[in-house]
């Protein structure tokens, strides 16, 4: 089957996160069970794909194997797995080809900090945006809830996290066309005078655009209950906060 039939192709890294390989061709086959609109690109090291592969007979119909070098560890420092001896591992390879294949996606479970150091080296971020950010939808009483970042900044100054709300917002606006796009800036308290430096400047930033729809602060106890849509907080905290969840 070429991969025209399907709507949609997405590159895995086979060799990244825990119990891989086998988890995530499993994975892999388990969702072609129900859904037979992608084709996936396998990258890994094609005699180990080989090998588990020929018991997962939709994923020998719906995928290609590009045959990889090298495995980064999830222990691994983002600096070090820039190094060229790691340029041929399936996860710098499965996200450099996405340069030249704007409507393809990568899904990794390996190494979140060399994910992000090859995102940004390999694709670069959009123009006037400084800083990637993880974000995950949070489930909520009222509607899924965009929570970035969560992990890739640990330090943050008022830009950064303007910039995130925007990013919030239009991701959000892409999953769920019909929505206000309410965001919110994690704090202490909901209070104006509440939060650090950081927080306030950022607070005075967001009240000012016009690009978002700013609906002031948010406390941790409230996030699986708002009416907001996107919560912006730096990566630290962020991390913490989805760790306690």
């Amino acid at each position: 089957m070429s991969i025209q039939n399907n709507k949609y192709v997405i590159n895995l890294d086979v060799d990244g996160g825990d119990n891989a390989p086998s988890s995530v061709l499993n994975g892999a086959e388990l969702y072609l069970k129900d859904n037979q609109n992608v084709r996936f690109n396998l990258y890994g090291r094609k005699s180990i794909i080989d090998f588990h592969i020929k018991n997962l007979p939709l994923l020998l119909n719906f995928s290609n194997i590009i045959d990889c070098e090298g495995v980064i560890d999830g222990n691994l420092k983002p600096t070090e797995a820039m190094k060229k001896e790691f340029r041929h591992s399936s996860l710098a390879k499965s996200i450099s080809s996405l340069k030249n294949q704007p409507l393809e996606a990568t899904v990794s479970s390996g190494n979140t900090g060399a994910m992000m150091a090859y995102s940004k080296v390999f694709l670069r971020t959009v123009e006037n945006i400084s800083r990637p950010a993880i974000a995950s939808l949070f489930p909520s009483k009222n509607h899924p809830v965009c929570f970035l970042d969560l992990g890739a900044n640990s330090e943050c100054d008022e830009n950064n996290l303007y910039d995130f709300a925007i990013m919030g917002s239009i991701y959000y606006q892409i999953l769920f066309p019909k929505s206000t796009c309410k965001v919110s800036l994690l704090n202490i308290g909901s209070e104006e005078l509440k939060g650090n430096t950081i927080i306030q400047k950022t607070h005075e930033l967001l009240k000012k655009s016009k690009l978002i729809n700013y609906n002031g602060f948010i406390e941790a106890n409230n996030i699986t209950d708002t009416e907001n849509h996107i919560i912006v907080t730096d990566g630290f905290t962020g991390n913490i906060a989805l760790k306690t969840a």
